[in-house]
């Protein structure tokens, strides 16, 4: 070993750049492999995680890159991702590639079906009936409102069976839901007819008494008109 004394580095002489990490004689390019399957399955509309490709360089080391261009999970067919690696050096890779196939959602759900208001009622024979139906929601096809598969036949004494059904665009049923609608002769005097009734307030409190609704004019009113809207302008 040859021991070197002190260097005035005023008086030293620049041979040229010093290169301390051996980035100008990095001549080889990294080496790219794919992490996970070359060519994938992937639903519409679903984040898709994608694992990437892992590089190693004889001079920078080693890491993981994501493709050039992301997947557009929203439009379907294949698509090719391309992943690549350039070192320090400026020495590039070579290129690998994933094929993802973005193909449409199966709508494999049942919707879910909910009766609107009572699922017990008395009605009157012979009084017009308003159906409030039965509210649907489906994974696939949003919301909405169905009436019962046969309508109330307001003319026949006794209980009778309301059924809602919803069969989604996939073909995927609900569960039926049902409502007892049972339909009685005018009780009379109910309405005001022949009884102590005479004015129009106590009249509507014997309506609302008659399809049970008790408590009193005023509370017995707001809980009509909360199961009946369409009857907001009552007074």
């Amino acid at each position: 070993m040859i021991a070197l004394g002190p260097v005035d580095i005023n008086s030293a002489i620049l041979l040229g750049p010093v290169d301390l990490l051996g980035v100008a004689d990095d001549t080889t390019a990294p080496v790219l492999t794919l992490v996970g399957a070359s060519a994938l399955t992937h639903t519409q509309g679903d984040s898709f995680t994608d694992l990437g490709a892992n590089w190693t360089d004889n001079v920078d080391g080693s890491g993981n890159v994501g493709p050039i261009t992301p997947l557009d999970v929203n439009t379907l067919g294949t698509q090719i991702l391309m992943y690549s690696y350039t070192d320090v050096a400026g020495n590039i890779s070579a290129q690998v590639t994933r094929a993802v196939t973005v193909v449409a959602a199966v709508d494999t759900e049942n919707p879910v079906l909910n009766v609107n208001g009572a699922s017990s009622l008395v009605h009157t024979q012979g009084e017009v009936f308003i159906d409030k139906g039965a509210s649907w929601t489906d994974n696939f096809d949003g919301a909405g409102i169905v009436f019962a598969d046969v309508a109330l036949d307001v003319n026949a004494l006794g209980t009778q069976l309301l059924i809602y059904n919803y069969t989604d665009e996939a073909g995927n049923e609900a569960t039926p839901v049902t409502r007892s609608v049972t339909v009685q002769t005018p009780v009379e005097g109910w309405f005001g007819t022949g009884s102590n009734a005479t004015t129009p307030k106590a009249r509507m409190l014997a309506f609302f008494e008659f399809h049970g609704y008790g408590g009193g004019f005023r509370q017995a009113k707001k809980a009509f008109l909360k199961d009946y809207p369409e009857f907001k302008l009552l007074r």
